[in-house]
């Protein structure tokens, strides 16, 4: 599926550079890689929510945090 977007000129200029850096070999690239880190930090952020409630035991049980993490994971697929 392709699908385009538009970017301001600084972004431009930066994808730009990435790309004639040999960081990346393509546009594309550094926007996927970007993505996917912006998805970690997110993943990790909600895992530290939930370990926070963990601690503060506002699951009953282990089941219950298992359970909540993994209907999370199960959304993330989605």
């Amino acid at each position: 599926m392709t699908t385009s977007y538009t970017l301001d000129g600084e972004w431009e200029t930066y994808l730009n550079q990435k790309v004639s850096s040999g960081d990346f070999s393509s546009k594309n690239e550094v926007i996927q890689t970007a993505l996917h880190l912006l998805r970690d930090k997110d993943l990790k952020a909600d895992l530290g929510h939930r370990l926070s409630k963990m601690e503060e035991n506002e699951y009953t049980t282990l089941d219950d945090f298992n359970n909540d993490l993994a209907k999370f994971l199960l959304d993330e697929d989605d």
